[in-house]
């Protein structure tokens, strides 16, 4: 697992947080969320197992990684996020979803995210 990125933005006088992790290897997946406040905006999952075979597994992780991470920040100073706190989840496949087991980490985000949504 490699250690995360984490970055504050600050955008229209408002500050906002990044936060890059890695799932490591039993779990290989790149989460970012977008916090206002202690609020998640915004959260991006992509996973990473089709390269657990790659001879430079580290540097395409981290690659990836700075990748997501950077693209959530050119999405907030674009306006993607203003209005409603909102959580932006990727269309899983459903066999996906029932086979796969979550961690701790997953399960908080999954609870947090869907707080936020019967809220609005």
């Amino acid at each position: 697992m490699l250690s995360g990125i984490n970055a504050d933005i600050v955008f229209e006088s408002k500050t906002y947080h990044v936060q890059t992790e890695d799932g490591g290897l039993e779990n290989p997946v790149i989460v970012t969320i977008l916090f206002e406040g202690g609020a998640i905006l915004a959260s991006r999952k992509t996973s990473y197992a089709d390269l657990l075979k790659s001879n430079n597994l580290s540097e395409s992780i981290r690659d990836l990684m700075m990748e997501q991470h950077k693209a959530m920040g050119q999405d907030l100073t674009a306006g993607k996020f203003k209005g409603t706190p909102k959580t932006e989840n990727p269309a899983v496949p459903v066999e996906e979803l029932r086979s796969r087991k979550k961690t701790l980490d997953e399960l908080v985000l999954d609870y947090l995210s869907a707080k936020e949504n019967t809220n609005q």
